[in-house]
């Protein structure tokens, strides 16, 4: 989104500063149906559409509208075959100690 010209100077600022407040917003991921895979700060890379454009989410065949539970399997990261040198860097930069907690529903019966 661009600043609007007509915008006060305050609002200017304001948004001028948001690429510097969204780095220090990260995310809890936990089963993951509530993070966007590809625009939320929950990778160490950051953002990953931020980071790749367009080229990640066509390279995975995920939508933009993807969560990160869509790469989330019995608890552990499944992502697709990693087709590129984009995924497999992603892939490559998710640390060990990053590990998804999956939340278990017990039904009393």
């Amino acid at each position: 989104m661009d600043v609007p010209q007509d915008a006060s100077w305050t609002v200017r600022k304001v948004l001028g500063l948001r690429d510097i407040g969204q780095s220090l917003i990260l995310y809890r991921i936990g089963n993951g149906q509530s993070t966007s895979l590809w625009f939320d700060n929950w990778h160490p890379l950051g953002p990953l559409y931020k980071r790749f454009g367009d080229e990640v989410a066509y390279n995975d065949g995920r939508s933009l509208q993807a969560k990160v539970s869509s790469i989330i399997h019995n608890g552990q990261w499944r992502w697709q075959r990693a087709r590129n040198c984009v995924i497999r860097n992603i892939i490559a930069e998710t640390p060990a100690t990053l590990i998804p907690v999956c939340d278990i529903v017990y039904l009393e019966v």
